[in-house]
C-alpha cells in the first residue's frame, strides 16, 4: 500500500511478468536492487494511476493527446483540502478548480508525465484543456486534452508515445491492452503498437516504462 507523502500523486507502470526460474543475470540485478541507497529505496511508487490516451490527428499530423487518469491507489483528497466528494460522477466547478490548482497545474514542468518523441526528439506540449475530475468506482479520475505546441507530421518518422514519471514516484499503468489508441481523423493506414521502452529507463535505470509506436 502507498505511504503518506506530500507529492500530489504517483504513476503506475505495468507489473513485471513472473517466471518460474530466474536467470543468473536477473538474480544479480535483483541483488543490486537490495543494495540500493535508502534515498532510492524510498522513491518507490506512492501513487498508482491507470491511464488511457487517445491520439488526436489531422491527417498524418498529431495535434493533441486526450488522456484519462484513474488513481487506483495513493491519492489522499485531503491534499487538496476537500473533505467530501460525490459518490460518483463529475465534481463541481469549485472542486475541479481546487484539484487543478493544487494537484494538477504543478505537473506542467514535467509535461504532465507525457512523452512524445519524433525521430528521437522530444515534442513540446501546450496548456491542457477540458480538465475534469470525477469519481469512478470510489476512485479519483482526471480527464484532459494535451495539445501539442505545434502539430507533428509523423509520416515516415519513428514516433513514440509514453506516460511515465522518471522518478518512479508515480507509477502509470495502461488501463487495458488497448489503452493507447488513435482517434478519428487519422488515415486508416496509421497503426499503433505497444512495446517496452529500453531507450528511456527510469528510476536510475532499474525500471523500463511501457510505450507505444505510432506509424503512418
Amino acid at each position: 500500500m502507498p505511504g503518506d507523502n506530500e507529492h500530489p500523486f504517483t504513476v503506475v507502470l505495468s507489473p513485471m511478468p513472473r517466471y518460474a526460474r530466474l536467470p543468473v543475470a536477473l538474480l544479480r540485478t535483483l541483488l543490486s536492487c537490495l543494495l540500493l541507497p535508502a534515498s532510492l529505496a524510498l522513491a518507490h511508487p506512492h501513487v498508482w494511476i491507470a491511464y488511457t490516451a487517445s491520439i488526436q490527428m489531422n491527417g498524418t499530423s498529431i495535434v493533441a493527446i486526450d488522456e484519462h487518469w484513474r488513481f487506483t491507489e495513493g491519492f489522499p483528497t485531503q491534499l487538496v483540502g476537500i473533505d467530501q466528494l460525490p459518490e460518483r460522477g463529475l465534481l463541481d466547478a469549485a472542486q475541479t478548480k481546487r484539484f487543478r490548482d493544487q494537484a494538477f497545474a504543478s505537473l506542467a514542468h514535467a509535461s504532465y508525465f507525457t512523452h512524445l518523441f519524433a525521430d528521437g526528439s522530444p515534442q513540446a506540449f501546450g496548456e491542457p484543456t477540458g480538465f475534469q475530475v470525477s469519481v469512478e468506482g470510489g476512485k479519483i479520475a482526471y480527464s484532459f486534452r494535451l495539445p501539442l505546441a505545434a502539430p507533428v507530421d509523423i509520416h515516415g518518422k519513428n514516433v513514440e508515445l509514453g506516460v511515465w514519471d522518471p522518478s518512479y514516484y508515480v507509477d502509470y499503468e495502461a488501463d487495458s491492452d488497448h489503452a493507447v489508441s488513435i482517434g478519428q481523423g487519422a488515415p486508416q493506414t496509421c497503426s499503433i503498437r505497444a512495446f517496452v521502452d529500453k531507450s528511456h529507463p527510469i528510476f536510475n535505470g532499474f525500471v523500463l516504462p511501457h510505450a507505444s509506436v505510432i506509424a503512418c
